[in-house]
């Protein structure tokens, strides 16, 4: 049996990550996935890339990762994350992650007794004849039909991904599985996925562990993160004083 503990959208939240690496390792998986977007919006990106670095966790680019190792600061259709804000965090990190995150995938597939799983931020961009875009324009209604046209291609028994901060569940020509974020949502929890693979089948199952949601607003106070007040209460959907 292996377990893999899949998780998304850390948005620069180092307590939901400290907490949900910590879970799976308690539950013993084998391997721990992170589906992108571990820069901005939040307080500590520098925080995060360290620890993920340094620990045993399968990275793969999410669109404001991507953004960072461009210097890309233009918000783009849809976006809730202003420039200032990227300006702020991509001077911060500097260009000590530039590289290295370079050359992380865009996706990474998996089989495990022959059963087939993809792993991916959201689903690529197909017709960008000027590519601008490297993932699709996020769905706020997606449909099986949506998902099986987005991930067409894909040889794989269940694609898990994030993006939209929303958990999903759909099953079509493959199971789809959007994770969610990990602590980028309402929540005092860091939420993710074990997913349990056997020679007989596979299974997955959501977590949600408590994590310390006002060391957050207290970083965003005291390194006077820019926006930070509007993208937590947009976000995060509380008031924060400040």
């Amino acid at each position: 049996m292996t377990k893999i503990g899949i998780f998304s959208d850390t948005h620069g939240n180092f307590f939901a990550l400290k907490a949900i690496y910590d879970e799976f390792t308690k539950s013993n998986c084998d391997e721990i996935i992170h589906t992108g977007d571990i820069v901005s919006i939040g307080p500590m990106s520098g925080e995060c890339l360290d620890f993920m670095f340094s620990h045993e966790i399968t990275l793969i680019n999410g669109n404001h990762d991507i953004n960072y190792i461009n210097d890309d600061v233009l918000p783009p259709a849809m976006s809730h994350v202003p420039s200032e804000h990227k300006r702020y965090v991509f001077d911060t990190l500097g260009d000590s992650y530039r590289e290295r995150m370079r050359y992380l995938p865009l996706i990474v597939r998996r089989n495990i007794y022959g059963h087939k799983f993809a792993f991916l931020h959201y689903g690529l961009a197909k017709n960008d004849i000027y590519k601008k875009h490297t993932f699709e324009q996020i769905n706020p209604y997606p449909t099986v039909e949506f998902f099986d046209k987005m991930f067409f291609g894909i040889d794989a028994d269940a694609v898990f991904f994030g993006h939209k901060h929303e958990s999903i569940d759909l099953t079509g020509e493959r199971i789809y599985c959007d994770v969610g974020s990990v602590g980028c949502h309402e929540k005092s929890e860091a939420h993710g996925i074990i997913l349990t693979v056997s020679p007989e089948g596979f299974s997955y199952e959501r977590i949600a562990v408590p994590y310390e949601r006002e060391a957050v607003k207290k970083e965003i106070e005291k390194r006077n993160v820019p926006c930070g007040k509007e993208l937590f209460e947009f976000y995060f959907k509380e008031k924060l004083n400040k």
